[in-house]
Order: structure tokens, then C-alpha cells, then sequence
């Protein structure tokens, strides 16, 4: 189906521009919330980007 698995740490985000699609692994690697909470952050930002 032409899907790309594309590594990403916890705290980052990968971005299909042309789809309009942000993803973070968050709870699939992170051990508390705190880790999570930086690549959430930073997906929602990107999310709002996008949406303009």
C-alpha cells in the first residue's frame, strides 16, 4: 500500500506534508508521560500549522 516506516524517537514527529499527517510514537515508547509530553507538543504545533 506504499506505506514508509520512518524511526522516530519518543519526544519527535514525522510529517507527511502532502497527506497532512503528523505522527509521534508517544505512548508506543515512552515510560511516563513526561516523555510522551514533548513530541505531543510538538505534533499538536505542527497540527495547528497545518490547519492554516
Amino acid at each position: 500500500m506504499g506505506a514508509e516506516h520512518v524511526p522516530c524517537p519518543v519526544d519527535d514527529i514525522v510529517v507527511d506534508e502532502d497527506n497532512k499527517i503528523v505522527t509521534t510514537p508517544a505512548y508506543m515508547l515512552a515510560q511516563n508521560i513526561a516523555e510522551a509530553a514533548s513530541g505531543i507538543d510538538k505534533l499538536v504545533s505542527r497540527v495547528l500549522v497545518l490547519a492554516e
